[in-house]
């Protein structure tokens, strides 16, 4: 790595000779004399390898970082860095953001639920303060943001080069960590100490040291509720990284133990959008949370009503839907059954309480009295005789189901494993479909012929006490009737009533 020779340099300044072999001492000699002429003299001539200085400058710079480094891995590395880009966007709100914030958590919409207040009114007034809040972030502070956390970002890519290993290559006796006393270097020659530089040199390259930076490394302090870098240690340490950026000492080092005048290092600047980022993540969390308290409301009122209506009444399960497929279903992530516990509530009442106390009665009912319209009269038996053969039409769909036929086995097929299901989503997702529509059309049919048969026994009922003539024209009848009577009548509309609440639940 000497200076060229006299003979060379009239060759290449006098004589203009310029081969291949010249050009390059030419400018390894200019690269050096580059290097010597720097207030720190990185590279040891005379072994041609790195100098304890390097070391020596490599260490100020980690002792100055060495307070970050385990929480900066923690929090970048290993994880994503969202939450300090969290932290950063939420502590910076002013008193009216931070009232609109809470207003649509779900601590506060289950507050507000407590009060007795209405769900309807109480999700209507978290979605106005969720607009509020997105509507109040103007350009110039999301974009405040977003530089904040770029710069941190982009300064952070600097704990991917290995301080601890690279400087004991210089001082193998050295422990991570600090003691009182500063370890002591000796020059290297090592290719891969030279190949490890290149990892702190892309990454001093990439900082961009601005005002931004000095703030957020002390807010990242704040975040982490660590002892803040004193600023006077912040601003020695990014002197120290902008000497290695306008010196370009690191880059030439490299280039010079190398011998490769190619070499550059390569620099990906951070353009985070930190504040769509947290907007989206906020926006599902409040969907999902709106959605997880609503159905919790619902639960609980189907929860009531069924045991308003089936109190000491095991309920009826669907086998083929219920025990195994639906599990799988959910397992992987799929499409699953929706209808399952509105046909376990019809075959149970069905069963149980229609067949038992209600089908004799109505029937007997039915074929006694003269409708006023004949429409009418149709009407009521259609919706009498479909919920008579409910029962049949939901084992029928359930059989669909069972382990020998087509469908059976198919799904179990493409449910035999996850990586099954996914290869084969599609076809489960549309099968899964059919029996949806299938099922939710007995459930559909069955709510609207309660719905029916309920009116007209409501009206059959006014006529008998009032002697009206509106839905029937013989309402006397109903007192020679062998099993039908008023106060029947009176407990069938009630649990029809109940009946129609359950299934209001699973009708969108």
């Amino acid at each position: 790595m000497d200076s060229i020779s006299l003979i060379d340099y009239i060759k290449y300044n006098v004589l203009k000779v310029r081969t291949p072999e010249l050009i390059e001492k030419i400018n390894i000699s200019n690269l050096i004399e580059k290097l010597k002429k720097n207030k720190y003299q990185f590279v040891d001539f005379k072994i041609k390898g790195l100098s304890s200085d390097c070391a020596s400058y490599i260490y100020d710079i980690y002792k100055l970082l060495a307070p970050l480094i385990g929480y900066l891995k923690e929090d970048f590395k290993l994880r994503d860095g969202k939450e300090f880009a969290n932290y950063i966007i939420e502590t910076s709100l002013n008193q009216s953001e931070t009232e609109l914030r809470t207003n649509f958590t779900i601590e506060s919409i289950q507050e507000e639920l407590k009060n007795n207040n209405s769900p309807a009114v109480v999700f209507k007034g978290a979605k106005t303060s969720f607009l509020k809040f997105k509507d109040s972030f103007k350009s110039e502070k999301i974009k405040n943001y977003n530089l904040m956390y770029s710069a941190f970002y982009d300064f952070v890519q600097i704990i991917d080069f290995d301080f601890y290993l690279f400087l004991k290559s210089f001082s193998p006796s050295m422990i991570e960590g600090f003691s009182e006393k500063d370890p002591v270097f000796r020059s290297i020659k090592s290719i891969q100490a030279v190949d490890d530089l290149i990892k702190l040199d892309c990454a001093v390259q990439a900082i961009s040291i601005r005002k931004e930076l000095i703030t957020t490394i002390e807010k990242y302090c704040e975040f982490k509720d660590i002892s803040s870098l004193p600023e006077k240690k912040i601003k020695l340490l990014l002197s120290k990284i902008r000497y290695l950026q306008s010196s370009n000492i690191l880059t030439d080092t490299i280039v010079l133990l190398l011998n490769d005048f190619s070499y550059r290092p390569s620099v990906s600047l951070s353009e985070s959008n930190i504040f769509l980022k947290y907007m989206t993540d906020i926006t599902q969390t409040f969907k999902d949370d709106i959605d997880s308290i609503a159905a919790s409301i619902k639960s609980q009122k189907i929860n009531s009503v069924q045991d308003k209506i089936f109190a000491n009444i095991e309920i009826s399960k669907l086998v083929n839907f219920n025990e195994e497929l639906n599990e799988l279903l959910e397992k992987s992530d799929c499409l699953t059954f929706c209808f399952i516990d509105a046909l376990q509530y019809i075959k149970t009442f069905k069963v149980a309480i229609f067949d038992k106390l209600y089908k004799g009665p109505i029937n007997e009912l039915l074929l006694a009295l003269e409708f006023k319209d004949k429409d009418r009269s149709a009407q009521a038996f259609d919706a009498f005789y479909y919920i008579s053969g409910s029962y049949d039409n939901i084992l029928k769909l359930d059989e669909k189901l069972e382990a020998n036929t087509e469908n059976g086995k198919k799904l179990r097929g493409w449910l035999a494993s996850k990586n099954k299901a996914a290869a084969n989503r599609d076809f489960i997702e549309s099968l899964v479909k059919k029996f949806n529509e299938e099922g939710m059309a007995i459930v559909i049919d069955v709510y609207n012929s309660i719905i029916d048969l309920t009116t007209i026994i409501k009206n059959i009922e006014e006529d008998a006490k009032t002697g009206s003539k509106n839905e029937i024209l013989n309402a006397g009848k109903i007192k020679t009737l062998h099993s039908y009577n008023i106060e029947l009548g009176e407990k069938l509309q009630a649990d029809f009533d109940i009946l129609i609440l359950l299934l209001k639940n699973f009708i969108r």
